[in-house]
């Protein structure tokens, strides 16, 4: 029987280094990954929207430029129209001048050939030494009357011609100062679509900026959960070194007792090794206890506080998350108070919400193996630890 009662306890004990490392390398949450990548195909969406902004910019300002040429292109032609239009009232003036001048001379002519008034054909004839000079009188003077009439005639039509081209002209300069208008217009909208689309490229590069301090804070946030959770491996590893070499020297014990056939009862931690396990008095769940005590895990601790969120002390910790569920413990509060109350529980008949008590320090047992509790003011609310992380004293239920 006794050895049956050693062999239990070895068993326990391998039980709980076995719980520790499940404990403290238990598969990590996706949300962590879910988060960055979240963050990474924000930034991503944005590259890809500045992208298209970006594009958006160079085609508006292209069209910008090509809009601005055509401007200086149609502003050289209203400059050439208006040159030829100050041509053309220059042409105007010079056939109304030369037109005036012939009209003169014409006068001039006339009034010479007509000095004497208006003399009759006979007189013309009496005058004549001959009749081929009488002819020539009146042919020399029909070809002068009939030329000047030409001459006039020819500078009318300059100056109607004239006339015309420059209405003309003027008519096409309406019609480039009009295509000229239209495109001021033109550029306007498109530097009005281009200064929105700039501030739109700001504004993008102001969340891509905001999301990479996300991406930046979210890894360091990851950088220093594994520097943690190294420190837990660490502490996990030093814990099975010991639970190893407490094993060791409880087989080295338990031979030596076989060897001297000692009858004498052996303890586990402090508690009887005998199968204490007295029935459960409440209709509470000791898995729930636990469950809505881990929701406070990484919370911090506080010596003689009674918050779960703000802060409390190791037993503080177990009277709040009892009292959530209708018991009062606060006439138990403090760590030696609570080695006396419930019943007796022996190690190899713990069960999820049963209370272990140390030298100093108390804690809810998990049915994973580990503990939770308010381990300390460096570590706050922690659910990672091994039950043997102390000297068991006593186990006590109380649902």
């Amino acid at each position: 029987m006794k050895k049956s009662i050693r062999f239990k306890k070895i068993i326990s004990i391998t039980a709980a280094f076995a719980a520790a490392f499940t404990c403290v390398f238990s598969l990590p949450s996706k949300s962590e990954a879910t988060t960055l990548d979240n963050l990474q195909n924000q930034k991503d969406n944005l590259v890809d929207n500045k992208q298209d902004v970006q594009s958006n910019i160079n085609s508006t300002t292209s069209q910008i430029a090509s809009t601005i040429a055509e401007i200086e292109v149609l502003e050289a032609d209203i400059r050439d129209t208006e040159g030829r239009i100050e041509q053309a009232n220059q042409d105007i003036a010079a056939a109304e001048e030369a037109a005036e001048h012939q009209y003169q001379q014409m006068k001039i002519r006339m009034k010479f050939m007509y000095e004497n008034g208006n003399k009759s054909i006979l007189e013309m004839f009496a005058e004549s030494k001959s009749f081929g000079e009488f002819l020539n009188r009146i042919e020399y003077a029909d070809a002068v009357y009939a030329s000047d009439r030409q001459m006039l005639s020819s500078y009318e039509a300059t100056k109607i011609d004239i006339t015309g081209m420059k209405e003309a002209l003027e008519e096409e300069k309406v019609t480039l100062e009009t295509k000229k208008n239209e495109l001021s217009t033109k550029e306007k909208a498109l530097n009005s679509t281009l200064a929105a689309l700039k501030i739109s490229r700001d504004e993008i590069n102001k969340k891509i900026a905001n999301v990479d301090k996300q991406i930046a804070d979210e890894k360091e946030r990851l950088r220093k959960e594994a520097e943690e959770a190294e420190r837990r491996r660490r502490a996990a590893a030093a814990e099975a070194e010991r639970i190893r070499k407490a094993q060791e020297e409880a087989a080295r014990r338990a031979a030596q007792q076989n060897n001297n056939g000692g009858s004498g009862s052996s303890s586990n931690q402090g508690t009887s090794s005998k199968g204490i396990n007295p029935a459960q008095r409440t209709n509470i769940s000791g898995e729930d206890v636990i469950a809505y005590g881990r929701q406070f895990v990484g919370n911090p601790y506080v010596w003689g506080g009674n918050s779960l969120t703000n802060g409390c002390d190791c037993s503080g910790f177990i009277v709040q998350v009892y009292k959530h569920f209708g018991i009062d413990l606060s006439g138990s509060r403090n760590s030696y108070a609570m080695r006396s109350i419930g019943q007796e529980v022996s190690y190899d008949s713990m069960k999820a919400g049963d209370i272990i008590c140390y030298s100093g320090h108390v804690a809810l047992y998990m049915s994973n193996g580990c503990i939770l509790e308010a381990q300390g003011k460096n570590q706050g609310i922690t659910d990672y630890r091994s039950p043997t992380a102390h000297t068991i004293l006593t186990i006590r239920r109380i649902i």
